[in-house]
This record gives C-alpha cells, sequence and structure tokens, in this order.
C-alpha cells in the first residue's frame, strides 16, 4: 500500500511542478502561487523521492526549489532548500564537508530573513553535522544555540529534537548523566506532541538515521526509536546494561511497526551493544545479521559501517575469531571511504583485541599503533562503546612501546571517571600495566575491583576474563588456592554462557578455544 502511495503522491507532486515549470518560464513569475505553496510542493515531491530512493531527482527538486527562491527573493525558501540539500548531501553519501558549506550559507540567509525558526533549523542541523563529523566542541556550541532558538520560537517539536541532539553531543563527550537527562525531557516532549510533528516548520528536517519518514506522525516516531536508541547506549556506558536491551528492544519494536529500515537498522545497532554486555550472544548474532543485510541496501555508509563492527564483537565474544576478523576487516576497508577518520578506531580497536585472543601479538601491535594514532585526532579521549583498550595496553608493551602504553593508561583514566562501565577498561589496564612492572600486589587490586565492578553490572562476557586473569595472577605468585577459586568462578560462567548456545556447532567452538580450554584444564578449576 505504502509503495502505491508514494507513487500515486510522485505522480501528482510531478505534474504540479511541471505546470509550475511553465509559468516559471512565462510572464508573472511573482504572480504566481504564494510562496508558502510553492515551498510545500517541492519539499513534498523532494521527500516522495527520497520515499522512492531516487536521490538524484529528489536533489534536483530541492535545487529548482533553490533556483526560484533565489529568483524569487524568497530568503525562508531559500533558507529551507539548502538545509534539505544538506541533508540530502549526509544521508545519502555521507559528505559532511559539502553538507557544512551549505549550511552555512543556509544560516546567513535565515540571518537576513530575520526568520527565528528558520535560524533554529539550521543551528540544529549544524550540530548533526557537528555529531556525525565526531567535533564535540562545534556539535555543543550548535546543539545549545538550537535548543534556545527553539525555546524562542515555541515549537515542541523543535525543541524535542534539539534536546536529542544536545544528548548526542552530550554523548561525545562522555557525559552520560547529561545525555540521559537530555534524552528523557526529549522523549517527554515528543509523548505530548501527539500528532503535531510536523508543527515545526515547512522545513522538514529530520536526522539522517531517521530516514525519510512519510508523514508527521511517522517522523514523531522515528524519533522516539532514537531516543530510545540513544537511552540504550545511555544504559550501557553508565554500567545498566538491562536497562539498555529494554530501551533497545522497545526501540526495535516501533521501528519494526512503522517500517522504518533506517530505524530498524539503527536500533539493531543498539540494542545489540546492550545484549553482548548481559551475554545473550545467539540473539545478538541473529538479530545482528539481518541489520547488517539491511544496512546493505542503505546509500550513507556508516551505518553499515557500525554494524559489521557490532558483527564482529558478537564473533568475538563468541570466540569464533576467524569470523570476528572478516567482519572487522570489512568494517575497516569500509572505513576507508568514511571522511570521519575517527570512526577508524571502532574497526581497529576490535581487530587489535581480536588478534591478541588469537595470540597473534605482532598483528594485536600493529592495530594498537593505528588505533592510538587515530585517538589522538579525536576530541573525545572515550568514544562509546570503546571498552577493549587493555588489549591494545598489552599489544604496545609486548612491541616494546613502553612509553607510549603508560601515555594511554593515562589518558583512559582521564576519561574514565565519569561512570562505573567507563572505569572497567581502565582497571584492566591498569592491572595489565602492574603485571608488566612486576607490581603483583598492585595488578591483584584492579583486578578485584574490575571484578567485583564485572559482577555488580552484569557483565558475564567481561567477568570471566576478568577471574582468568586473576588466577594467572594469583598462580604466579604462588598463590594456589585463590587462583583455583578464581578459575573455577571463571569456568561456572563459561558454561553458563555455553549452554545459553543453542546451536551446538557454536557452542563446540566457544568450548574449544585455546582461552577456554586453559580455563577447563584439569586441576586449574
Amino acid at each position: 500500500m505504502r509503495v502505491f502511495a508514494v507513487r500515486d503522491a510522485l505522480t501528482f507532486y510531478e505534474q504540479a511542478q511541471h505546470l509550475l515549470a511553465a509559468r516559471v518560464h512565462g510572464p508573472g513569475l511573482l504572480t504566481m502561487l504564494p510562496a508558502s505553496e510553492v515551498e510545500h510542493l517541492y519539499i513534498h515531491l523532494g521527500r516522495a523521492y527520497e520515499l522512492n530512493a531516487e536521490w538524484e531527482k529528489a536533489r534536483t527538486a530541492y535545487a529548482e526549489m533553490l533556483a526560484y527562491a533565489r529568483e524569487a527573493s524568497e530568503l525562508a525558501m531559500e533558507s529551507t532548500a539548502l538545509n534539505r540539500l544538506a541533508i540530502l548531501a549526509a544521508q545519502q553519501s555521507f559528505d559532511l564537508s559539502a553538507a557544512r558549506r551549505l549550511l552555512e550559507e543556509a544560516w546567513w540567509v535565515a540571518e537576513a530573513s530575520s526568520d527565528p525558526v528558520r535560524l533554529a533549523e539550521t543551528e540544529w542541523n549544524l550540530a548533526q553535522m557537528a555529531i556525525h563529523a565526531c567535533k564535540l566542541k562545534r556539535a555543543l556550541i550548535h546543539a545549545e544555540r538550537a535548543l534556545e532558538r527553539a525555546h524562542v520560537t515555541g515549537l515542541k517539536e523543535l525543541r524535542a529534537r534539539s534536546l536529542y541532539t544536545l544528548g548526542l553531543s552530550y554523548a561525545l563527550g562522555g557525559c552520560w548523566e547529561e545525555v540521559m537527562t537530555s534524552v528523557e525531557e526529549a522523549r517527554t516532549l515528543y509523548a505530548a506532541i501527539n500528532d503535531q510533528a510536523g508543527e515545526a516548520s515547512g522545513l522538514s528536517a529530520q536526522l539522517i538515521y531517521a530516514g525519510s519518514p512519510p508523514t508527521g506522525q511517522l517522523t514523531k516516531r522515528a524519533m522516539e526509536v532514537l531516543c530510545l536508541c540513544l537511552l540504550a547506549l545511555g544504559h550501557v556506558n553508565c554500567g545498566e546494561p538491562r536497562a539498555g536491551v529494554s530501551a533497545g528492544q522497545a526501540a526495535l519494536d516501533i521501528s519494526l511497526e512503522i517500517k522504518n529500515i533506517w530505524a530498524q537498522v539503527y536500533s539493531v545497532l543498539n540494542l545489540n551493544h546492550a545484549l553482548l554486555e548481559v551475554g545473550e550472544y545467539e540473539q545478538a548474532l541473529r538479530v545482528t545479521q539481518q541489520g547488517v543485510e539491511m544496512a546493505r541496501t542503505l546509500p550513507n555508509p556508516t551505518l553499515l559501517f557500525f554494524l559489521l563492527t557490532v558483527l564482529g564483537a558478537v564473533h568475538q565474544a563468541m570466540l569464533s575469531l576467524e569470523e570476528a576478523q572478516a567482519a572487522l576487516r570489512e568494517a575497516l576497508a569500509l572505513s576507508e571511504t568514511i571522511v570521519v577518520r575517527s570512526y577508524q578506531v571502532l574497526a581497529t580497536s576490535r581487530l587489535c583485541a581480536n588478534s591478541a585472543l588469537a595470540g597473534d601479538w605482532k598483528s594485536a601491535y600493529t592495530y594498537a599503533l593505528e588505533a592510538v594514532a587515530v585517538r589522538k585526532d579525536i576530541e573525545t579521549s572515550l568514544p562509546f562503546i570503546d571498552f577493549l583498550r587493555y588489549f591494545e595496553i598489552e599489544a604496545l608493551l609486548r612491541g616494546g612501546e613502553e612509553g607510549r602504553a603508560r601515555e594511554e593508561v593515562q589518558r583512559l583514566g582521564e576519561g574514565s571517571r565519569t561512570t562505573r562501565r567507563q572505569r572497567l577498561p581502565y582497571l584492566r589496564a591498569l592491572a595489565t600495566l602492574a603485571q608488566w612492572d612486576g607490581e603483583t600486589r598492585e595488578a591483584l587490586a584492579s583486578l578485584q575491583e574490575a571484578a567485583v565492578l564485572a559482577h555488580e553490572i552484569g557483565l558475564p562476557g567481561e567477568l570471566w576474563q576478568i577471574e582468568v586473569a586473576l588466577g594467572e595472577v594469583y598462580a604466579s605468585s604462588g598463590q594456589r588456592e585463590q587462583a583455583h577459586q578464581a578459575f573455577a568462578r571463571a569456568m561456572a560462567i563459561v558454561q553458563k554462557l555455553a549452554a545459553k548456545m543453542e546451536d551446538e556447532a557454536r557452542r563446540s567452538n566457544f568450548l574449544a578455544e585455546p582461552v577456554v580450554r586453559r580455563v577447563l584444564e584439569p586441576g586449574r578449576a
């Protein structure tokens, strides 16, 4: 039904556009339809093309709207057209530089028009592009300005969207309490809007990952999905993975209900971060594989990149290291086509961990160097879902980069003070460094604190590996009974994780991996 509705809408708007074009080239341009109706025509024609995945035709429609606005000296319409072209550039080809240039031009036009709504929308869009470019300071500036201007307009939807974007900006900086506050307020506002999602303006601005919903109500629902996704991400980073699963599942349910493939892919991404944390590996694998296939149909490469890194993470958690390597290598290759270099660290850090788990410390060292180099260009010291840096520390130490390893541990510590979940990789990095220095007591203290934290949060995948590390430190210092107890705890967790795997081949592979076999060896546990 929706396909036929889109086709009918396209036919209607194309006919109207042809009639308008005929009059534009004849006399009386300024005595034609009111500017608001012309704007309505072009926006809906462009959105219909977007819904039909006819990206070039959508771009042409917005370009014609821009030309019309300039000829008719309609500044508000000109700003709207520039905003639409910017969103299309980012959503379709992830050309953030082109998007930013268009938006800067749109801002000056909106300023000249003295239109508060256009100014607020353009500030909001500038914030969105800065977020995708991982430019924290710029994102915060524009998001705060957008929210301030949205308050002035009195438009609830614009204020809700600005709050969500401010929350995303806080996430870049690892300020998770502020994230949760902003996104909860945004959700409350969206719940109060009902069917008025189109109230913000004729701009019909949208988040890149919300797709192109055909109606105001579907736009509102898509934004509810994105709010839930950010909540899921926030819960994971705050050490509340079960709440993250609930929020992520709710997001996926709504995205399926509204049949929005962009929102579905984004929901899968954020749900699976939480599923991995709580040890639901098979469910995470099943849903992620579906998400990857959907992401391959979208023009924007970033969602596929993120889904491939999550797919690699799922395989890695199940110790299917070759499959993890394949997914992560594909993600890394794809990141070369994405202009934002910061994204690469999500793949290189996972590849470092994967190589370390496979015992290939030479490759782990290479990936660690790549990850460290990229992180120096990132404004934030701790990107979200970046929980494996202790592998990088060990790889650097083994590769002779002791000074760099110590710098990275210090840098990790500076960014891990806000939440319990972010403290965990720091504790493991401290333990790795202490072991390297032969400081057994310090290593044990860090690992013991990490074990308590992982248990309290509910991270079985982390906890069994921490218990193994504890057992090995105890054993190396002659504390056999404590080592035996640590290995026994690790074995119990491993067996519970394996029991959840209904696929016999995957369960057998998990239990056969060397790192697990060592735990199960007679005499260790």
